[in-house]
């Protein structure tokens, strides 16, 4: 296995085709949850181990921020490295629930708003502290609401 650096969010932990985006943004029923916050959604697909999503790692995280929210590359990016930086935090957590339930994690997170009203100036350390602690109470949420998810009656 190639060298990690230790703070990086490998590969192995990401959602990367858009197939697997698909699988969890179409899941519907015991095995999927949907949860939002002010600039945030998020979906999770919940799998048998041994699954194609679940065999890598027991969570896998996947980040969409599209054009339309966040018009700036440099602002797409912004909002990518705080969805990451806030996943990795919550990975343990999220793995150790995995790994309680016998369950593979597919988790997306999307920006579902605008970053910043048309016309309004906001500093950007105070929109990323902003983002980080929108994106760590969605991600506190869906810890708290995972018990729910059950593989029973599902086409997984």
């Amino acid at each position: 296995m190639p060298h990690e650096r230790p703070r990086a969010f490998p590969a192995r932990r990401r959602l990367r085709r858009p197939d697997e985006f698909a699988a969890v943004l179409a899941a519907r029923g015991p095995a999927s949850l949907r949860l939002a916050r002010r600039w945030f959604a998020v979906s999770v697909l919940a799998l048998p181990r041994g699954v194609s999503a679940a065999e890598l790692d027991p969570v896998r995280f996947g980040f969409t921020v599209g054009k339309r929210n966040a018009r700036r590359a440099v602002d797409r990016n912004l909002v990518k490295r705080v969805l990451r930086e806030s996943a990795r935090h919550a990975f343990g957590q999220f793995a150790t629930l995995a790994h309680e339930r016998g369950l593979g994690l597919a988790v997306s997170l999307r920006l579902k708003a605008p970053l910043v009203p048309k016309g309004a100036a906001v500093a950007r350390g105070e929109l990323s502290r902003a983002l980080r602690a929108d994106c760590d109470a969605l991600l506190t949420d869906l810890a708290r609401h995972l018990p729910r998810l059950s593989l029973e009656a599902t086409d997984a």
